[in-house]
This record gives C-alpha cells, structure tokens and sequence, in this order.
C-alpha cells in the first residue's frame, strides 16, 4: 500500500502541475510488477486541480466506481484531495479486510457497507476482528491495526478531519506516528450478523 501511496503522493504533492487528482483509485487500477511493487494505473478520469494550493474542482460529473467515490462529492459535486483519499481508505480497508465492498454492499443492501462494519469494530475496541480470516491471525498486529486504523481516518465523512496522503504514509511508516481517534458516526447502523 506504500507503493499506492506514494504515487498518489506524486499526483497531490510532487509532480510540476500538482495537486492532480486521479478520481479512480480503486484495486483494478492497481498492478504488480515482476518485484510484486504496486502501480496505480488508468489516468483516464486524472484531472488538475485548478490551481497550485487549490486542492478541489467544483462542478464536476461524478464518475468512478461508486464503492470508492467519496460520499461528498456525490453530495456537493466537487473533488479533492481529500476525495482521493477517501479512494485510497476504502483500498486499504479492502486489502486489510479482504472483503469486496461490491459484494457486502450487495449482500447487506447498504451502500457503504465495508466501511460501516470496520468503523463498528473500531468503536468497539476490536478493530482486529476485521483482519482478512484467510491470514489465520499469521499477520503483524501493528501493522494490521495500522492498515485498519489509517483506512477509516481516510474515510471519515468530513474532508477536514481526513489525513493528507503524506500523513497517511508516515502513520503507515513509523511506528512512533501517533495516530489521531477516528471520528465515527454517531449512529451506526450495522447489526451483528450469523456468522
């Protein structure tokens, strides 16, 4: 995810004519070379950002797969940074959780389905519970919990209260980041499920 990370970093901060947003990030634009080191492809929705500090475009069609767009700019129909980031929070949370937000989204008729049910482990002090099963509890507890924790900071229904893809990285990274409390919803409508 550092590696995905990184080149959203390039596009928001580093490349000539940032703040460019990509406005699709999502696991089908993400590929693997020989060295399993992830790229983030398909710039066909890339827009600029209409000046340097400027980091949103208002009036803009909203295009995407709909289980990564930020939920406010469907709402007010601008894009962002912050909307990027939001992409990238629903990414780790897939890749942390291995559950397809399609397919929950599907199956429990809610359209943010992922996202609900990793913000309702987290407000119950066991975010862990969401780690991908199929790892059989053989992963690093930090580094899951920091995948956990980063993807809901990413998808927190205010912009503002969102991470930049810099601080994403670094909490990501380092171990001695602090990680800020997440901002959940004051009502969560996920109800526990058979299992």
């Amino acid at each position: 995810m550092l590696d995905i990370g990184k080149a959203i970093e390039y596009l928001h901060a580093d490349c000539p004519n940032s703040p460019i947003l990509h406005r699709d990030i999502k696991p089908s634009n993400v590929m693997l070379d020989d060295d399993m080191g992830a790229k983030l492809g398909d710039f066909g929705l890339v827009r600029q950002a209409p000046g340097r500090g400027q980091s949103t475009l208002a009036g803009t069609a909203m295009i995407g797969s709909s289980d990564y767009i930020d939920p406010v700019c469907i709402s007010n129909s601008t894009v962002s940074t912050a909307s990027d980031m939001y992409s990238f929070g629903v990414l780790l949370l897939e890749m942390a959780t291995g559950k397809d937000p399609a397919a929950m989204r599907e199956s429990l008729s809610r359209q943010y389905a992922l996202v609900e049910a990793v913000q309702e482990s987290y407000r119950r002090g066991r975010v862990l519970e969401m780690a991908d099963e199929r790892l059989n509890g053989k992963y690093d507890e930090w580094q899951m919990e920091r995948a956990l924790v980063v993807g809901l900071l990413c998808v927190q229904a205010h912009r503002r209260d969102r991470p930049t893809i810099k601080e994403a990285i670094a909490l990501l990274s380092y171990p001695t980041h602090a990680v800020p409390a997440v901002r959940l919803p004051m009502y969560s409508p996920v109800t526990k499920t058979a299992q």
